[in-house]
């Protein structure tokens, strides 16, 4: 059976009495201190032997100068520190606590046992009472429906307020639908990992989506600036290629004609009607630089040709003949 009463458990002369500890077994705060301090010095003694102890882990002591007959201590999980394994670590105290009262009741053959549970993991540790309270009775009443057996041993829940006296009586009685026992709070744990990592998997593609377009716009060699909005890329690309290179007026209208059927043909970002569809795109970068670089390597060429001729009219006769001998 499962009971709900008000009071100090360290002064219940039960069976045996949970403390709940830290994995160094050192005394900390609350119930815990308090278990220390009127159970005497020879009781950290004992329990320092078993240090440390993982969390969702029990070990049972004497009570010393305690009134009730031996201690179950239980290493608590703190609250967020494991994300999201404190539900199930939490739920496990109860149950290997409960698993070490029903060694007891076998090794003594008592036909009944009674133990006391404090709030576990709450106050301190950072738990939510409405949650730690939930995962406490629903995980005894999930092991009272597997192990019958087990029902030999009373429950009793001690709670020192009345806010927290309430919220467990009102929770015995009507019980939550959100978490059912062990099976309950490994699904809502799956369930949560499930959404995590969906949640995940939609930012990563997202970002792999912003990283390719970016990688796009940085190998056809166009201008990119992330305050830029997306709608004005294309504007923003033509107004800075047109101020990076300006039409000088001695050009022919032949030579303009030229460089635009060029830049229509293999996507030079100095073309007037550029769009972001129909730009080449290049595996390797260096590619996109010579593409870039192609339209004007037949001006470059006919520039030269002009300068060695123009250099082959200005130079002076010498008398040299193509032989080398003198006239």
């Amino acid at each position: 059976m499962i009971y709900v009463m008000k009071g100090d458990i360290t002064g219940l002369d039960f069976d045996l009495i949970v403390d709940p500890t830290r994995p160094n077994l050192l005394p900390g705060t609350g119930v815990n201190q308090e278990i220390h301090q009127k159970a005497g010095r020879r009781l950290l003694n004992e329990l320092i032997e078993y240090a440390p102890l993982e969390e969702g882990k029990a070990v049972i002591t004497d009570s010393y100068d305690l009134p009730c007959k031996q201690v179950i201590h239980t290493a608590c999980p703190l609250y967020s520190f494991h994300e999201e394994d404190e539900q199930e670590i939490l739920a496990a105290c109860y149950w290997n606590t409960m698993a070490i009262a029903y060694e007891v009741l076998r090794h003594q053959s008592k036909p009944r046992l009674n133990i006391a549970f404090p709030e576990i993991s709450t106050g301190a540790y950072g738990f939510p009472r409405e949650e730690a309270c939930q995962i406490a009775i629903r995980t005894i009443k999930e092991l009272f429906s597997k192990y019958p057996e087990a029902e030999a041993i009373d429950v009793w829940f001690v709670l020192r307020d009345e806010a927290s006296y309430m919220l467990y009586k009102k929770e015995l009685r009507t019980g939550s639908p959100r978490l059912k026992g062990i099976a309950g709070i490994r699904k809502h744990l799956r369930m949560t990992a499930m959404a995590s990592q969906s949640s995940k998997k939609k930012d990563e593609k997202e970002e792999l989506d912003e990283n390719e377009g970016l990688k796009d716009l940085l190998i056809s060699g166009l201008p990119f600036s992330p305050k830029d909005d997306p709608s004005n890329q294309t504007k923003n690309t033509q107004r800075s290629k047109q101020m990076s290179n300006p039409v000088k007026p001695s050009e022919s209208s032949a030579s303009s004609n030229k460089r635009s059927n060029l830049a229509e043909d293999k996507g030079d970002p100095s073309g007037n009607d550029l769009n972001l569809q129909g730009i080449r795109r290049f595996d390797n970068p260096c590619q996109s630089i010579l593409a870039l670089q192609s339209p004007f390597l037949d001006e470059e060429k006919n520039f030269r040709e002009s300068l060695e001729q123009l250099f082959a009219s200005s130079r002076p006769d010498t008398g040299l003949k193509q032989d080398g001998s003198g006239s």
